[in-house]
């Protein structure tokens, strides 16, 4: 259990790390990456073990588990397919003044 919470407190790190500075767009990327493959699996693996044992079955940690994931995941993947969708506000050269 500390090694998935280790893993997924550097993953949060990281992703604030690589985001600091940058447009929208690469900021939803970096993050629906983040979110698909780092922070999902790990937080859901976490919550859903503190649940079985909170609840002593385990059918209940493995359904719980799946639905984080899954819906983790997608939410990563909106992320990621906003970010790759979304426009780049171009500078029109003709309207600047000088």
């Amino acid at each position: 259990m500390g090694a998935a919470l280790a893993i997924l407190g550097f993953s949060i790190y990281f992703g604030f790390l690589l985001s600091g500075g940058k447009p929208i767009g690469d900021i939803m990327i970096i993050w629906g990456y983040n979110l698909m493959i780092l922070i999902a699996p790990f937080l859901s693996w976490s919550v859903s073990m503190l649940a079985t044992i909170y609840w002593g079955d385990d059918f209940q940690g493995m359904k719980l588990l799946t639905v984080m994931a899954v819906i983790l995941f997608c939410s990563g993947l909106f992320l990621l397919l906003g970010g790759l969708y979304k426009k780049k506000k171009q500078v029109n050269i003709s309207n600047l003044q000088a």
